[in-house]
């Protein structure tokens, strides 16, 4: 029997790392209706692109960015208008194959936001967040960590030690140090990050759940077991009395049962996997949670198959295999 850690990993910090680039870039648009576009400004062409970049037309979401930019270049080559188009620009490339030209236009983006606004802005806090995530996207953690550090100073500074703001680059910074050598530094951001949200929104709310999951894993990365099952059972109390979809509660209940397997209480495992299995709905979750309750339901087969119940084993096997197919 095995705990896929990745699997786990991605799928509990999956509900807290967005793609926070897409989403910056959105918030900074200026909102057009639809009959306000027009075609000599650049802010008409970003919001063309951003709109295709929505429906995944990546080609002509590019045609519309680089438009703009042409257009923000010609009336002034260090402006902000260069820099939001150059932000926008940069999500046509984030794919794998194409990150190193996101990694540059992210770079000049920021060097003109530090030249317009100064060093300790939020918008360079913003685009160093950007830069950063792509590092981490592709497993530069090195070169991520500084720009995190950076951009939760400006904020802490800016906006005050319990903002949300501060909250998420927080979060952040816990799931970078999540590796063996780092994990102090991740209780650390994930206790920061769980208090800031304890004070916004109330200690029952589901947004602490999330990330009390995250802390959860952490303690448990570090073998602290006993404060794993307590924090994972804080998260799965505030969703059952938030009374969240069924399929949000099984995998709150597969996250304390995996702990158990690990502890080696079997038994304890199995009650909460089969709770789990039966309130599961594949259709509500990620692909990340799809495959992390697949290794689940294959520990509970393996449970089975110990216990000398072949039938259901067989069964649970085969609702595993199902949802790998569907990831």
């Amino acid at each position: 029997m095995t705990i896929n850690a990745n699997r786990r990993k991605k799928s509990v910090l999956g509900s807290l790392l967005s793609l926070s680039a897409i989403f910056i870039a959105m918030s900074a648009a200026p909102a057009l209706a639809a009959d306000s576009v027009d075609p000599g400004n650049w802010h008409s062409f970003n919001h063309r692109g951003l709109q295709a970049i929505e429906q995944g037309k990546y080609a002509e979401a590019e045609k519309s960015f680089r438009a703009g930019l042409a257009l923000a270049e010609k009336a002034s080559p260090d402006s902000a208008a260069v820099a939001t188009m150059l932000d926008s620009l940069a999500l046509v490339y984030l794919k794998p194959e194409s990150q190193k030209t996101a990694e540059e236009l992210y770079g000049r983006s920021l060097a003109i936001k530090e030249k317009i606004y100064g060093a300790n802005s939020l918008e360079v806090a913003n685009g160093l967040d950007r830069l950063a995530a792509l590092y981490m996207e592709s497993n530069r953690s090195t070169q991520a960590a500084p720009l995190f550090e950076r951009a939760l100073a400006i904020r802490e500074k800016v906006l005050g030690p319990n903002d949300l703001a501060v909250a998420s680059t927080a979060s952040d910074l816990a799931m970078l140090y999540m590796t063996p050598g780092n994990y102090g530094k991740a209780e650390k951001y994930s206790q920061q990050a769980v208090a800031i949200n304890e004070k916004v929104f109330g200690d029952s709310d589901p947004v602490v759940a999330a990330h009390l999951d995250q802390l959860a894993l952490i303690y448990q990365s570090e073998k602290k077991n006993s404060q794993a099952e307590a924090t994972y059972k804080r998260a799965l109390a505030i969703r059952e009395k938030a009374d969240l979809s069924p399929t949000k509660i099984a995998i709150s209940l597969d996250y304390l049962a995996d702990l158990y397997m690990i502890e080696g209480r079997s038994a304890d495992a199995e009650t909460l996997y089969k709770r789990a299995s039966a309130m599961a709905k594949i259709s509500d979750m990620t692909r990340a949670q799809r495959e992390m309750f697949a290794t689940s339901l294959k520990n509970l087969s393996h449970l089975y198959r110990h216990e000398g119940k072949k039938a259901e084993a067989d069964k649970v096997e085969a609702r595993a295999k199902m949802m790998l197919s569907r990831s």
